[in-house]
């Protein structure tokens, strides 16, 4: 039991004693939940919550979530919601204000970003986290909602820092739930300009795209993919969708305008996307791009070493991969639309083959020219070569004779000179 014994001061203010005090101190070391600062994660009786907040999903009515959260928090202060100020403020004939409950329907993003946005206003957190990427678009999406001023600004600060290859696919994704236009165009801009390294990086991601919305990336000003790699991940998109491919969708997606050649890897699977639009097609108003079936067969033509080899291996068997194709798009095509796409396919592999042919043999003349001409050359050199080694003989022989000449020459001049001082040294001698 606490001491109730105060003293009085001169002044007439009352003070606790030291007892009390002491007291006091140990009941608080006692006690450390009392130093717990104040949230919504408390237990509703320790917090002394005033109102309710019932947050339903989406997409399940019967999932719930309850908060018990304080009034004075959420409508004072600098990262108060104007929402639920003006909420408390209305006439006590409103039913929320009747039982101090607000029932919430949101998205399911949207529901787990809700306790970070509480714990923002509870200043539990002093801004939006680093790893807040799949939340951010619903938190700026709640700050909106709920018109908290200080959270739209921070978490729109956030996006702007973290919006990059790795996330722009989740930001468009989540923006287009939201409704977010100016996230949205951000977004599918940097998707489109990085949509090669974010296919090599992690496809999935694209697949995770609605078609509306991976349309909006491939026909976007800001696309920035090489025709072959960009009709890879098209196909890869419309295998993953193919339910939904219709002949718009097949039209915008390969248009020849960012898709003027296809890769060899996946024109046969563009042909069957292309033969089962046409079968489809006596409903729709759209006609399909033929451009779309030339540039296939005019990639397939180029490998028509492959393509010779395919129609011998195919010749008498179905090729299990291409009935996996059939089942997958769904071609209602016959047996007389591939058949003549394939005689177009022979045809023009055999025309390419030729060209192919006729240039490596024009190559060949062209050699043999250059080896006939060099040989030729060689011959030459070889002719002047002669020529000069008979000449430099010829001068070598010349050069010997005149050295043995000049030697013999001066021989006999040596001599004659001797014999003429040897004679003089005789007549000396006789006289004497």
């Amino acid at each position: 039991m606490l001491s109730q014994e105060r003293t009085q001061t001169a002044s007439g203010n009352f003070l606790f004693d030291e007892e009390f005090l002491d007291e006091a101190r140990n009941e608080n070391t006692n006690d450390p939940e009392e130093d717990e600062p104040l949230s919504w994660r408390l237990d509703n009786s320790d917090s002394l919550s005033d109102w309710t907040i019932v947050i339903v999903r989406k997409s399940d009515a019967s999932n719930t979530v309850t908060y018990h959260v304080h009034k004075n928090i959420l409508a004072i202060g600098p990262r108060k919601s104007e929402y639920f100020t003006r909420l408390f403020k209305i006439d006590k004939g409103v039913s929320e204000s009747t039982t101090s409950t607000s029932t919430i329907t949101l998205e399911d993003s949207a529901v787990d970003a809700f306790p970070i946005m509480l714990d923002y206003m509870y200043f539990l957190i002093d801004n939006v986290e680093d790893d807040s990427t799949v939340e951010a678009t619903a938190l700026r999406y709640l700050s909106r909602y709920f018109i908290i001023r200080k959270l739209y600004e921070h978490v729109t600060e956030f996006i702007q820092e973290d919006l990059r290859p790795e996330t722009a696919t989740t930001y468009l994704l989540e923006a287009d739930i939201y409704r977010d236009e100016k996230i949205a165009m951000a977004a599918c801009a940097l998707c489109a300009h990085c949509l090669k390294d974010i296919a090599r990086e992690n496809v999935t991601s694209l697949t995770e795209l609605s078609p509306r919305l991976f349309q909006s990336i491939v026909t976007a000003d800001e696309l920035k993919c090489d025709s072959a790699a960009l009709s890879i991940i098209v196909v890869g998109h419309l295998e993953y969708y193919s339910d939904d491919v219709n002949t718009d969708f097949l039209n915008a997606l390969t248009s020849s305008k960012f898709m003027p050649i296809i890769s060899s890897k996946v024109a046969e699977s563009l042909l069957h996307f292309y033969l089962a639009c046409q079968g489809n097609n006596q409903g729709e108003t759209s006609l399909l791009d033929e451009s779309l079936r030339e540039r296939c067969i005019s990639s397939l033509a180029k490998s028509w070493k492959q393509v010779a080899t395919n129609l011998k291996e195919t010749k008498d068997k179905v090729d299990d991969e291409q009935t996996e194709i059939n089942e997958r798009t769904d071609a209602a095509s016959s047996d007389l639309d591939w058949s003549k796409i394939n005689t177009d396919i022979l045809e023009a592999s055999l025309c390419i083959a030729k060209d192919e042919v006729d240039s490596k043999d024009r190559k060949l003349k062209r050699k043999q020219i250059k080896i006939d001409s060099h040989n030729e050359e060689i011959i030459q050199l070889k002719k002047k070569s002669e020529n000069q080694i008979d000449s430099l003989n010829e001068e070598i022989s010349q050069l010997k004779n005149n050295i043995l000449f000049g030697e013999i020459s001066q021989f006999n001049t040596d001599i004659g000179v001797y014999g003429r001082a040897r004679k003089r040294r005789m007549l000396r001698v006789d006289s004497d």
